[in-house]
């Protein structure tokens, strides 16, 4: 049986409530703070296989729901839509599929598609691990590195990343590779580091690929070892267009073992961008603000890839665009100066709380309610902005 929550927000992301039989409008401005706004572009369209798995999961198949998601996250076949993957990954969770709640917890974390939640994240990503669900082991270990949900510990990291590598996930193997690459929390160790990376590689984890091109470029290098890392490069772009193309849009850009080439920069910042990949999308904008020496700049693709990073997760890109929105003045609509806002709030740019709280209770560009503005207040104080506590004391429900 399929949840009546589910398919409500499944039919909010398509923007149309044909799907639930009571016609098509447009979606409500006010949406609950643990959600951002819906994403301005129609979102991902679905090829034949997608519309197979889309009916599948919509009549119950948990391990389809799973499966569509992974395609919406990664832009496999069709453009990344998070926002989309989110609400599949939540409905094959609710049905029991634990790897799906260790995916949802992932997006939480980085508010990829949804507001970012460290708490839930971390509460999703253990269970998954204590139900047998090793890449969520790997990603819970993440938690603990960086103290996100919960206290900080880099030796319940190290433990969880062990378990997960002798289990033989690769993700789990990277990351135990990157702590002894790096001496965080164990002496360095770079040749035991490159045995976890090129275990990791070999089992098409594009990210130990990375490590293992990086670790090659480290110390005294040579030609031949340079030539090694950029193969590496080449291949995780191949394995995970994501994270692999825009390691290899970098170098390009840089000029690091190469000279400095922004049209071949450009073409793989937009290929990591179409899977989904926010911080691509902002470096293919830089480069549209300043053109190349084949294509003149253009502020419009410039600013369609920066509304893109901020659908797919960037905080600071979603400020910086309201923060453009409100220089505009009447050329930008009050709606979607307070959705910028809003994102960036909940994506963990606590400034922009203050900003969109404050568009909230004077009912600018969205409906007027004191009570979300007071949680995105509450956000900002919790976190430190003294302005956003007098903001709260001034808010007729707090």
């Amino acid at each position: 049986m399929t949840s009546g929550k589910f398919l409500k927000d499944y039919a909010l992301l398509c923007g149309c409530w044909t799907f639930l039989l009571v016609g098509c409008g447009a979606a409500p401005q006010v949406q609950h703070p643990a959600s951002p706004p819906p994403p301005r572009s129609a979102g991902a369209v679905l090829d034949a296989g997608g519309l197979e798995l889309e009916r599948a999961c919509v009549a119950g198949d948990a391990q389809r729901c799973s499966a569509l998601a992974d395609r919406l996250e990664n832009g496999q076949g069709l453009a990344a839509d998070p926002a989309k993957a989110a609400v599949f990954f939540r409905e094959s969770c609710r049905q029991g599929d634990q790897a799906a709640c260790g995916k949802l917890g992932v997006l939480l974390r980085g508010g990829r598609g949804v507001g970012r939640d460290e708490l839930r994240a971390a509460e999703l990503l253990s269970g998954a691990c204590k139900a047998g669900d090793m890449p969520s082991c790997s990603e819970w270990g993440v938690c603990y590195e960086r103290g996100w949900g919960q206290g900080k510990s880099v030796d319940l990291a190290r433990k969880l990343y062990a378990m997960a590598c002798d289990k033989h996930d690769p993700s789990g193997c990277s990351r135990l590779g990157a702590l002894y690459a790096d001496g965080i929390g164990v002496a360095v160790e770079r040749d035991k580091a490159a045995e976890l990376f090129q275990f990791s590689c070999d089992r098409g984890y594009a990210s130990g690929c990375i490590h293992l091109g990086a670790l090659l470029e480290q110390g005294d290098t040579n030609a031949r070892d340079r030539q090694r890392a950029m193969e590496l490069y080449t291949k995780s772009c191949e394995l995970q267009p994501g994270n692999g193309c825009f390691m290899l849009g970098l170098l390009h850009q840089r000029g690091m073992g190469m000279a400095v080439d922004s049209d071949k920069a450009l073409v793989f910042f937009k290929k990591a961008c179409d899977a989904g990949h926010a911080p691509a999308c902002a470096f293919a904008a830089l480069i549209w603000d300043h053109g190349t020496p084949t294509q003149p700049k253009d502020p419009q693709q410039a600013l369609a890839l920066r509304k893109r990073a901020c659908e797919y997760g960037s905080a600071n890109t979603c400020a910086q665009l309201g923060d453009a929105c409100e220089a505009a003045k009447e050329r930008c609509p009050a709606t979607e100066l307070a959705e910028d806002f809003v994102r960036a709030c909940l994506g963990g740019h606590t400034l922009s709380c203050i900003r969109a709280g404050q568009l909230i209770e004077a009912g600018l560009g969205v409906e007027k309610d004191p009570l979300r503005a007071a949680e995105l207040y509450r956000r900002a104080c919790h976190a430190g902005e003294r302005l956003a506590c007098e903001q709260l004391k001034g808010n007729p429900s707090k």
